[in-house]
């Protein structure tokens, strides 16, 4: 069987009306500073190299590990941003 190495990247980001203290406390502090930011998010980013033998498989993986691992699913939303 043929493996290829896959670059995943994924994004987490809380939910739409899910509170982000992080966010608006980094908004308070570019405002301080003079710039006045609209509807900034902070997020999780990750990345990370896979070796599997279909760009589907790595898919696959990124989606579980992105469900189980590196969200919460209750409070955050995931974007895999691209396998390579």
């Amino acid at each position: 069987m043929h493996f290829m190495s896959y670059l995943i990247e994924i994004l987490v980001k809380p939910k739409d009306g899910i509170l982000n203290p992080e966010a608006r406390v980094i908004g308070e502090a570019a405002k301080s500073l003079g710039y006045d930011l609209k509807n900034l998010n902070k997020g999780k980013y990750f990345s990370y190299a896979s070796e599997k033998s279909t760009k589907e498989e790595a898919e696959k993986e990124a989606k579980e590990l992105s469900e189980k691992l590196l969200s919460n699913p209750i409070i955050e939303k995931y974007e895999i941003v691209s396998i390579k």
